[in-house]
C-alpha cells in the first residue's frame, strides 16, 4: 500500500507542477506580448504629443526645447521625404530605421550598447520615428510577471499537502482492510463485513470472503479426514493385534511361526505408533491448532507425564529423576503434555536398559526452561537440526537400542513448541553422556505463530 500512496503522491504532483509550469510559461508568453503591446501603444502616444508639440511650436522649434517637453529618455527623428527637421540630442542624424521595418511584430533595434524600441508615426508629409531604450521598462515588466508567477509557485507546497491528505484519505479503506485481516486469527474464517467500504474495495472484500468460505470448506474436510482416520484406521488395528495375540496362543514359544506373529506383531505396534503420531501432527499443525492457553505448573505437569510414563520405564529398568521449583508458564496442557511425553518417550526408547533419565526444570525472569537428558547414544551434531523434519531417523532406524519409530516426534514437539512461541536446541549431555534436549517457553501468555 505503501507503493501505491508514492506513486499516486509523485503521479499527481508531477502532473500538478507540469501543469503549472506550462501555465506559468505561457502567462509569461501572454504578459510578454501584452507588455510590447503597451509599450507601442504607449510610443505611439507619445509619437502623437511629439506632433502636437511639434505643431504649437514656433516655425524653427529647438530639438533641445521639444527634448525637454518631451523627456529626454525618448529617441526622436522628424522627417519631411529626405530632409531631417528636429531630433534629439541622442539620436543620430541618418534614419534611425529604415522604412522596410514597419509593420513588424515588435520594432527593436541595438543602438549605443542597448536594445530600443521604436515606432513610426505617419502625419504627411511629416514622418517621425520616436524610440524608448527597453532598459527603462524590462525590470518592471519581469517584476510583474513575477509576481504574477510567484503565487503559483508558492501554493505548490499546498497543493502538495492537499494531495497527500487527499490519497491517505482516499487509500484509508485500504488500511482498514488489512487491520481487520492481521487482526484476524487463523481459525476465524467468519466473512467480512463489507458495507463500511466503498465500492472498489468491495470487491476485494469480496473475494477474500469467497476465499475464506473455500478455506472453510477445505479445512472442514480435513478435520473430518482426520477423525474418520482415526476411526477407520485404529479399529481394524485394534482387531488385527486381538486376533495376532490368539495366533501366538496357539504356538509354543521357540517355533518359527511364533517368531514370525511377534515380528507381525511389532510391525502393528509400529503402525499404531505411526498413526498416532500422524493424527498428533495434524491436530497441531498450525491451521488446526486452537489455542487454549492457561496457567499451569511446568513442573508439576512434568511430574504427572512422568508417572504416565513409568511402567515402560520401569520395563526397562530404567531410572527417571526430576528437579525444579515451580515454574508456572501460560500454556495448552494437552499440547504440552504431548511435548513431555514425546521427549519422556524419546528418552527412555533409545536409553539401554538399565540407564538413566533427568529431566530438570528452571525459569529465569523471561522464560521457563525444561531440560530432559538421558544416557543413550545421543544424536551427531551434524543430523541435530535434521532430526526435527518430518519422518527424518537416524541411521533409517539402524541404531543400537533396535527401536522403531516413524520420525515423528520430534517433529511434533518442535511443531507444538514454535507455535508457544518457544525453542528447542538439542546437544551433548556433559552430565549423562547422551541427548540434552533444552524447551524454552514464554513465561507470559504467547501470542501463538505457526510452525516452522
Amino acid at each position: 500500500m505503501k507503493a501505491i500512496r508514492t506513486f499516486l503522491i509523485v503521479v499527481l504532483l508531477s502532473v500538478v507542477c507540469l501543469v503549472n509550469f506550462v501555465a506559468a510559461l505561457h502567462g509569461y508568453q501572454r504578459s510578454m506580448q501584452k507588455a510590447d503591446q503597451l509599450l507601442a501603444q504607449q510610443l505611439q502616444s507619445t509619437g502623437q504629443l511629439l506632433y502636437r508639440l511639434y505643431q504649437l511650436l514656433p516655425a524653427e522649434p529647438s530639438n533641445q526645447r521639444l527634448a525637454e517637453l518631451l523627456g529626454e529618455q525618448f529617441l526622436f527623428q522628424i522627417w519631411r521625404g529626405e530632409t531631417l527637421l528636429a531630433h534629439s540630442a541622442n539620436a543620430p542624424s541618418t534614419p534611425f530605421a529604415t522604412a522596410t521595418a514597419r509593420g513588424a511584430l515588435k520594432q527593436t533595434r541595438y543602438y549605443r550598447g542597448g536594445q530600443w524600441h521604436y515606432e513610426f508615426i505617419d502625419k504627411p508629409p511629416l514622418l517621425m520615428i520616436i524610440a524608448e531604450p527597453e532598459g527603462l521598462y524590462s525590470a518592471l515588466i519581469e517584476e510583474m510577471i513575477i509576481d504574477s508567477i510567484l503565487p503559483i509557485i508558492w501554493v505548490l507546497p499546498a497543493i502538495a499537502l492537499l494531495v497527500w491528505l487527499i490519497v491517505r484519505r482516499g487509500l484509508a479503506p485500504l488500511r482498514q482492510l488489512a487491520r481487520v485481516l492481521h487482526q484476524r486469527s487463523d481459525q476465524d474464517l467468519r466473512p467480512l463485513n463489507d458495507r463500511d467500504y466503498p465500492n472498489e474495495i468491495r470487491t476485494v472484500v469480496t473475494a477474500t470472503n469467497q476465499l475464506l468460505h473455500r478455506l472453510d470448506l477445505a479445512f472442514g474436510r480435513e478435520r473430518r479426514f482426520a477423525a474418520d482416520a482415526a476411526h477407520e484406521l485404529r479399529t481394524p488395528l485394534a482387531g488385527l493385534k486381538v486376533n495376532l495375540h490368539n495366533l501366538r496362543r496357539q504356538y509354543s514359544s521357540d517355533s518359527d511361526e511364533a517368531d514370525t506373529l511377534l515380528a507381525l506383531n511389532a510391525s502393528v505396534d509400529r503402525m499404531s505408533h505411526s498413526i498416532e503420531q500422524i493424527l498428533a501432527l495434524h491436530r497441531f499443525s498450525p491451521e488446526q491448532f486452537e489455542s487454549n492457553l492457561e496457567r499451569l505448573d511446568l513442573t508439576q505437569l512434568a511430574r504427572d507425564t512422568i508417572a504416565e510414563c513409568y511402567v515402560m520405564i520401569e520395563q526397562r529398568d530404567q531410572t527417571i529423576g526430576l528437579s525444579g521449583q515451580d515454574c508456572p508458564i501460560y500454556a495448552d496442557r494437552f499440547a504440552l503434555t504431548t511435548v513431555l511425553r514425546n521427549l519422556i518417550d524419546n528418552a527412555s526408547k533409545y536409553t539401554p536398559n538399565g540407564g538413566r533419565v533427568e529431566l530438570t526444570v528452571t525459569a529465569d525472569e523471561q522464560c521457563a526452561t525444561l531440560r530432559i537428558e538421558d544416557s543413550g547414544p545421543g544424536i551427531a551434531s551434524a543430523e541435530r537440526e535434521a532430526v526435527t523434519d518430518r519422518f527424518y531417523r537416524i541411521g533409517q532406524d539402524r541404531n543400537s537400542s533396535g527401536i522403531t519409530g516413524s520420525g515423528l516426534g520430534l517433529s511434533i514437539v518442535k511443531s507444538i513448541v514454535t507455535l508457544h512461541c518457544g525453542e528447542i536446541h538439542l546437544d551433548r549431555s556433559k552430565r549423562l553422556g547422551g541427548l540434552d534436549c533444552r524447551v524454552s517457553l514464554p513465561l507470559n501468555s504467547p501470542t501463538l505463530r505457526s510452525g516452522a
